[in-house]
């Protein structure tokens, strides 16, 4: 009878070893996961600034940035260093808002990349201000159908230009 009882623990040992591996590599795998969502929305955020800071920074009539130029720039730097298994495409929307700016109000026009495609971004005044968001869907390694969209704005008053009087 002694024997018999060891081998029914033999099993049950197997099934407890399984059981607590498969939580063991769970936790793991949603530490990487998670590490890997929170360095992606960094990258992400990271872009957005880089992209409107070359476009507030002074800028003389022989050295103008459109929209087409920030949203290259954005792009660049996120194919560059983003970690994903998806081949989504960021979305990068720029708006410029001429002074004076209300930024208290959401209620304020700016105009979209589609109607700011041809100007060319001057900042020729102090204090104008160029919004750049960008949307991203990223797709989770360990999770096969899942994803989530990331999404950062960066929002900066322009640099340059002759101080208008108050």
């Amino acid at each position: 009878m002694e024997h018999h009882h060891k081998i029914k623990e033999k099993g049950a040992s197997l099934v407890e070893m399984a059981i607590i591996v498969l939580l063991f590599f769970t936790v793991v795998f949603g530490i990487i996961e998670f590490g890997l969502f929170l360095y992606n929305q960094q990258v992400i955020t990271n872009s957005a600034r880089e992209a409107t800071r070359v476009a507030i920074v002074a800028r003389d009539e022989d050295n103008p940035v459109d929209s087409d130029d920030i949203i290259e720039i954005a792009t660049n730097y996120i194919e560059s260093n983003i970690v994903s298994k998806a081949n989504s495409q960021p979305n990068v929307i720029v708006k410029y808002y001429p002074r004076p700016v209300d930024i208290s109000n959401p209620a304020y026009t700016g105009e979209d990349s589609s109607t700011l495609n041809s100007i060319k971004l001057r900042c020729g005044t102090f204090g104008d201000a160029l919004e750049v968001e960008i949307n991203y869907l990223y797709s989770f390694f360990f999770l096969p159908f899942a994803e989530k969209k990331m999404k950062s704005k960066a929002f900066m008053f322009c640099e340059g230009g002759p101080v208008p009087p108050p």
